[in-house]
């Protein structure tokens, strides 16, 4: 085949000392910028004709800066393939090429553009898959991923472009319709599309994760129900006691564990000391508050009141606390010795709280509470 008309991009690369020209490369070396030529074969064989060759130059012992594709460098479109990778060769023992029935080249190891350098004129092959596609059902429309939007990667847990439902929440991905076996990401392409499944939850919450997106959740301006899905550790988390909260938890029987936090009783601070300071209405239900730490101090002070309590310190009656187990311990201590009057506490648990009724649906058998002499 004649070699046809050579077009290259153009572009400087300071720090290789690569140039890259835009031109017809007739004859000859005279004004040329560059030492070797790349060229990028597509590799259709059979499968389409008129597809023609991308070049490249390159300085010698350089990286190759862009492939076609790349910003700045144009691609040929192949009906219904991909370019996954840009390969080197498999030859015979005569140096010519190996190929298969559909006269497309056999390929050898893909070519890798972070480390590998040009030493010679070189061709490499594209590795060419076919088109396919993730489905994501569940939701008021399929979402569908494109294999050929990701270039030959994985395609990872699409946070952005997540389906949606109305008056829904969306929850996780599975594998399955009934939403029993999660989906892993990243998901590497096949060639036959692969359909998976959105899970929702009805209604608008806020579904936490992590220790941090439960903190995040509590402290929004806007604040949501909040709907958790894994166990939560607070070991290298900070918690805010005394927050007010009147919305619903619905813990899904997992366990927020390892919560510390140290808080001093002075005149200008809160007299409170809880997990949370006010329940105004809300439903927190099926969780598990495991190993929490709560110390307070006592700072220079005259005889003053003081509400502590393993899970909060105020609950009005439009509150619901169902199926909520505390455990840990809540330590108050004084900065002296030498206070002349006590502090009086008024302790909110199932059996001494301003209406324990309120608390009834909280078991804190596993709280212990410890208080100055």
């Amino acid at each position: 085949m004649k070699k046809k008309l050579i077009q290259i991009v153009l572009a400087f690369l300071c720090a290789l000392t690569l140039s890259i020209a835009v031109a017809g490369c007739t004859g000859g070396n005279r004004g040329k910028q560059y030492d070797y030529l790349v060229t990028f074969d597509y590799n259709v064989g059979t499968l389409q004709s008129g597809v023609e060759n991308r070049y490249l130059g390159v300085k010698e012992n350089s990286l190759i800066p862009i492939k076609p594709g790349d910003s700045g460098f144009a691609g040929a479109t192949i009906q219904g393939y991909y370019v996954a990778r840009w390969c080197l060769p498999q030859t015979n023992a005569d140096g010519t090429l190996k190929k298969g029935e559909d006269d497309r080249v056999l390929l050898s190891a893909a070519w890798d553009f972070k480390t590998q350098r040009v030493e010679k004129d070189m061709t490499l092959y594209a590795e060419l898959k076919p088109n396919s596609r993730l489905i994501i059902k569940g939701g008021d429309t399929d979402v569908e991923l494109k294999s050929e939007n990701f270039m030959g990667q994985p395609a990872p847990r699409p946070d952005v472009l997540q389906p949606t439902k109305s008056g829904h929440t969306f929850f996780e991905y599975y594998e399955d319709e009934s939403c029993t076996v999660p989906f892993v990401w990243p998901y590497a392409f096949e060639e036959e599309n692969k359909t998976i499944y959105a899970k929702f939850i009805e209604g608008d919450w806020t579904v936490v994760r992590t220790a941090e997106e439960f903190n995040g959740a509590l402290d929004a301006t806007e604040k949501k129900p909040i709907y958790l899905s894994a166990d939560l550790d607070f070991t290298d988390v900070a918690w805010k006691p005394n927050r007010a909260f009147g919305l619903e938890i619905n813990g899904n029987g997992h366990t927020v564990r390892n919560i510390g936090c140290s808080f001093d009783f002075s005149k200008n601070s809160s007299r409170t000391l809880a997990l949370f300071g006010s329940l105004n209405g809300a439903k927190i239900h099926d969780i598990v508050f495991e190993n929490v730490s709560l110390r307070a101090r006592i700072i220079n002070e005259q005889t003053r009141e003081y509400a502590i309590a393993p899970l909060a310190t105020l609950v009005n009656e439009q509150t619901q606390l169902q199926n909520i187990r505390v455990s840990g311990t809540l330590t108050v201590t004084k900065n002296t010795e030498n206070f002349a009057d006590p502090a009086i506490y008024h302790v909110c648990t199932n059996e001494g709280s301003f209406d324990p009724s309120l608390f009834a649906g909280v078991d804190v058998t596993g709280f212990s509470v410890t208080l100055p002499e």
